[in-house]
């Protein structure tokens, strides 16, 4: 029943990911998706892998995006990160390109520059405010809070938000 449920939640989640490939397709427009690091061992504190639960989230997010042609997939230089990131990578033939937390107002301006659909993997920290930085709105994540997926959506010409959405990548 419960793999049932996670089913009918990433095709949910799937619809409101193409829903947003409509949107870009139909108009001179890119996404960003955001999202803090899956689930994370609490040993090492400084540098921990995902635990089961964490790379099973990171495989949902890898379904979730299949559909959405990524021209770029950045995160961190943690293991959490790149974990959470390394399934959508591997699906879409590509690599993930490390991006310094220190100097999230210098990426954020990279990422509005490239104008490219791109996945981002961050932190608990970080990643609501590159969201904001982008031009959307995200509100704290707690260290406790795993699996919110922002979906930011810009026009090309006038860097304005088309649309802003938040969804969980669904785990067991």
């Amino acid at each position: 029943m419960n793999r049932i449920i996670t089913l009918l939640i990433i095709t949910t989640c799937l619809t409101a990911c193409q829903s947003v490939g409509t949107i870009q397709a139909q108009s001179n427009s890119f996404t960003l998706y955001f999202m803090r690091h899956a689930e994370k061992a609490k040993i090492p504190k400084g540098d921990p892998q995902l635990i089961e639960q964490g790379v099973q989230r990171a495989n949902n997010l890898a379904v979730m995006l299949s559909t959405i042609q990524l021209d770029k997939i950045y995160s961190t230089d943690y293991q959490r990160t790149q974990q959470t990131a390394a399934p959508t990578a591997k699906a879409q033939g590509m690599q993930v390109t490390s991006y310094n937390p220190s100097q999230l107002p210098a990426f954020a301006k990279v990422l509005l520059a490239n104008q490219q659909t791109a996945l981002i993997v961050g932190h608990s920290n970080t990643t609501p405010t590159l969201v904001g930085l982008t031009g959307g709105k995200a509100q704290v994540i707690s260290e406790s809070q795993f699996g919110d997926l922002f979906q930011v959506t810009i026009d090309k010409d006038d860097r304005s938000v088309i649309s802003f959405k938040h969804v969980m990548v669904p785990v067991k």
